[in-house]
């Protein structure tokens, strides 16, 4: 496989490039691709965000809030700068983990209630 370099677009894969990112809980090291496919909605809470990266297939998901903090180091210029974004990781049945990005902070975890509506954007991990 002939990977671009990083925050370079990946004809192949639809997407930016994000970096390796480690494996964790047994899931196998991997290339993180930040997929071009936009959601219909600007916003949207976390069971339909989730719902909407599966349903594009060929192994598209939100990404882990690990995988968040690799894309904010190294494509956040690639993603709206301002925003409040999903990521796949839970915090508990009721709460999942965000990522911001602002100016003046390069990059904050939280949680938030998977109810409340926030920017999705959806990856694909391609095993070492």
């Amino acid at each position: 496989m002939n990977t671009p370099k990083i925050g370079q677009h990946w004809p192949e894969q639809n997407g930016i490039y994000a970096g390796i990112a480690r494996g964790f809980d047994g899931e196998p090291d991997g290339h993180i691709v930040l997929l071009d496919d936009m959601p219909p909605k600007e916003e949207m809470n976390w069971v339909n965000g989730v719902a909407w990266a599966v349903g594009l297939g060929n192994g598209a998901r939100l990404p882990s809030r690990f995988e968040m903090a690799l894309i904010g180091a190294n494509i956040c210029d690639k993603i709206n700068p301002n925003g409040y974004y999903w990521s796949a990781s839970e915090y508990s049945a009721a709460y999942a983990w965000f990522q911001y990005w602002f100016s003046s902070i390069p990059g904050y975890q939280v949680n938030s209630n998977k109810k409340n509506t926030h920017y999705v954007r959806a990856v694909r991990r391609l095993v070492l």
